[in-house]
């Protein structure tokens, strides 16, 4: 697992080349929608690019600026693993996939999600200052309108419920919620606590 751990972003850029060919020549065309949400796990995986191979170092700025603990350990590697290839890699994936059976209404969160994500790093760029965060790039100029886009084009075409964009919206804020509390409540004092090789136990 240590592998995995230190090296699963370098997976993305073939994620990124692979996925978009294969939805742009056989998906584009014969269901547009469903291409949108898929656009949103190519996003998100470049996102990623940005965050954790080049520049990278997003851990090293997010740990101290945001969560106000040390850097240099092994479990905030781990947490970054099964967060975001849960995320990215299984549930939106797989979402979209499930989209293709049984209706849209199953895979829009992950518009909402990616969205919010996006704000999230533009408004940590105006309240560090004007200072850089990884990710930020991706965020304002993918994440942010192409995900507006996606939604925008789903409902102006009713291709899902109000009930169903209510519920996608609230599962990408909710979802950013847990990720704060998680955060904040969970990682920050057990690193508190703990320092050292033990990190690397957890």
């Amino acid at each position: 697992m240590k592998w995995l751990y230190e090296h699963w972003m370098k997976a993305t850029p073939f994620l990124v080349i692979y996925t978009f060919l294969l939805v742009f020549l056989y998906l584009r065309d014969a269901n547009y929608a469903l291409y949108l949400i898929w656009l949103q796990c190519i996003v998100y995986w470049l996102h990623q690019f940005e965050e954790y191979v080049y520049p990278g170092n997003f851990l090293k700025f997010i740990c101290p600026t945001v969560l106000d603990i040390d850097t240099d350990n092994c479990f905030m590697v781990k947490v970054a693993f099964w967060v975001n290839v849960g995320l990215t890699f299984v549930a939106m994936p797989l979402c979209a996939v499930i989209a293709h059976f049984y209706g849209l209404k199953f895979s829009l969160w992950a518009a909402y999600f990616s969205m919010i994500n996006g704000i999230g790093h533009v408004v940590l760029f105006f309240k560090c200052k004007f200072k850089y965060n990884p990710g930020f790039l991706v965020s304002l100029f993918l994440n942010i309108p192409i995900g507006i886009y996606a939604v925008c084009y789903i409902m102006s075409n009713h291709l899902v419920s109000n009930a169903a964009n209510v519920i996608s919206l609230s599962i990408g804020v909710v979802g950013h919620i847990l990720l704060l509390i998680c955060g904040f409540c969970y990682i920050k004092p057990k690193l508190m606590k703990v320092k050292g090789d033990k990190l690397c136990n957890m």
